[in-house]
């Protein structure tokens, strides 16, 4: 998700977006396979732009959905998502 704030408010829609996906992760009841990589989302930030990222697939050739590397694989997918997001603001 990718929201342009007004002008000068991109620090509160970061602030209200961060308090979101703790939330997510505080408070919510997930299923172990979707935990990694809910786990792994980023709140990432250029001006009044905003994104909340949480890509990628769950790995279904890992064995151990909560083990590390599914947190890994969960962690990468998602960085594809911040350097997309971030690669377009370097084509302005």
């Amino acid at each position: 998700m990718v929201i342009k704030a007004k002008s000068g408010r991109g620090d509160e829609v970061e602030k209200a977006l961060r308090a979101v996906c703790d939330g997510l992760v505080e408070n919510s009841i997930w299923t172990v396979t979707y935990l990694p990589k809910l786990s792994a989302a980023q709140v990432v930030r250029k001006d009044d732009y905003v994104a909340f990222i949480m890509l990628g697939a769950v790995d279904e050739n890992l064995t151990t959905y909560a083990g590390e590397e599914q947190a890994l694989f969960a962690k990468e997918q998602v960085q594809i998502g911040v350097d997309a997001f971030y690669d377009l603001f370097e084509k302005e």
